[in-house]
Order: structure tokens, then C-alpha cells, then sequence
């Protein structure tokens, strides 16, 4: 488990924030920037799923920021984890993909917001302590939609229905990965994802697997993640005085109706 900051006793009573992101030089990035903050963040990092929630069933934590794409543990099975393992704790989706479709399977899975990680360095704390106060932290733009479907019977993409592995292995078929490859790169046995296709072609009224990498392809599961060692998205640095304007400005949002 990561050690928690030399100067614990200094953040006694500060809030305590997990990040959790496996490229440590983002991950240290936003941890600077929670400790920057008034008040400033008690920061304590993990570099994958089971380490955070090594971290989170040995100390109380406020709020975890969560990657959506990790190897060892997707965002999304992570936060399933950490809500019924930690309930009190509300989770914050970080992620380089674009919202939709990810934010609403995000909120499906128990998170109270999905952050862009090319806004991370204005909106950042700002959705961290929105999340913690028990709001929604969306962009303007998918806010407004997702009120809309509240108020018109939710409408969800088929792929909402799949399990966090199912919805992992569509995503990487779509990025062009064949199952053998899938199996090594999840650490799974070929015939579990091979189940795994096969539940994925029955949920979504599928006849192939070439219909399955169309249809993920079709509703933009496809974008690659960039390769290990890609230097790090630009600095995460607050423009002081910025207010932020327009449809991408994050709004404040009341809690998800119990289904």
C-alpha cells in the first residue's frame, strides 16, 4: 500500500482524497494540484484497482478519482468495487475518452461524475468537492441531456446493459484487438472470453463478431488509449480568475434518482 503523506499530521482534519491512475506523472499532477487547493487535499495515490482498494479498506477516504482505462481493473468494475465495498465513498471518473457514451455507463456504475482528463487542470477540484457535496459533475452539455432523458424515460445504449468485463472486451474488440490478444492483455483464460463474446452477441442482438467490432465501432467505443510511456497531457494548471463559459462549463447537478 502507498505510504500516506510524510506531513499526515499537518492533514490531521484536511479531506482526504484517493487518486487513482496507473501514469504516475498525471496521477502526481493532480495530487499537486489537491494540495494546492483551499482547503488543501490530504492526497493518497494508487496505481491500479487492487491497490486502491487495498488503500480504501485501510483508511477513510472523502472521494476517489478513478481512471477509466487501467490494465489490471477497469474505472468502471473499480467502481462498482469500491460501492459496495465503501459506499460513503463517492467516486469521480477521470478519463481521456470522450463522454459520451462512457459518462452515463459511468453514472450507471455508481459514480457521481465524469471528468475529461483535458479539463482536469481547471475543473478538477472544483468536481472533486462538487462530488463530495453529494451533487453530479457532468459538463453542461451531457447534463442537459441526461436531465432531458430523466424527464423522457432514460434512453441507454444497448452496451449499458453489459457487465464492466463484458463492456471492456467490446471496447477492445472495436479497437481492433482479436480475443487471444484480449485474454493476455486481462490476464483471462481464451474460454472466458469467449463466453464473454458470446453473452456480449446476446445482450446486444448480435450475429457475429465482426457485427460486434461494427457496432462498438458505430458508437465510438473504438478510440485507442495512448501506448505506455506517451509523454503526459499538457500541464494541469487552474488559469487564475478563469470562470468558465459556453456548453463544455461544468454545472451543478442534484443526485441520480434511485432506479
Amino acid at each position: 500500500m502507498p505510504e500516506l503523506p510524510e506531513s499526515a499530521t499537518a492533514y490531521a482534519s484536511a479531506p482526504r482524497a484517493l487518486l487513482v491512475d496507473d501514469f504516475a506523472p498525471l496521477r502526481e499532477t493532480m495530487a499537486q494540484l489537491l494540495r494546492a487547493a483551499m482547503p488543501p487535499w490530504c492526497v493518497t495515490e494508487a496505481a491500479g484497482g487492487p491497490q486502491a482498494l487495498e488503500c480504501l479498506d485501510a483508511a477513510a477516504f472523502d472521494v476517489a478519482v478513478v481512471d477509466l482505462s487501467m490494465p489490471d481493473m477497469n474505472g468502471f468494475e473499480l467502481t462498482r468495487r469500491i460501492r459496495a465495498r465503501h459506499p460513503a465513498v463517492p467516486v469521480l471518473v477521470l478519463s481521456m475518452h470522450e463522454e459520451e457514451p462512457y459518462a452515463l455507463k459511468a453514472l450507471q456504475s455508481g459514480a457521481r461524475g465524469y471528468l475529461m482528463k483535458d479539463r482536469a487542470g481547471t475543473d478538477l477540484v472544483a468536481a472533486v468537492n462538487e462530488v463530495v457535496a453529494g451533487g453530479v459533475h457532468l459538463s453542461a452539455r451531457l447534463a442537459e441531456r441526461w436531465l432531458a432523458d430523466r424527464g423522457h424515460g432514460m434512453q441507454i445504449a444497448r452496451h449499458a446493459t453489459l457487465s464492466g468485463r463484458e463492456f471492456e472486451v467490446l471496447r477492445r474488440l472495436a479497437r481492433g484487438e482479436s480475443p487471444p490478444a484480449i485474454a493476455t492483455a486481462l490476464t483471462l483464460a481464451a474460454s472466458v472470453v469467449t463466453t464473454s463474446c458470446q453473452r456480449i452477441m446476446a445482450k446486444l442482438e448480435l450475429g457475429s463478431l465482426a457485427d460486434m467490432v461494427r457496432y462498438g465501432v458505430d458508437h465510438g467505443l473504438g478510440a485507442p488509449r495512448p501506448p505506455r510511456g506517451s509523454p503526459p497531457p499538457p500541464p494541469l494548471v487552474r488559469a487564475a480568475g478563469r470562470r468558465l463559459r459556453g456548453p463544455d462549463a461544468p454545472v451543478s447537478m442534484p443526485p441520480p434518482t434511485p432506479p
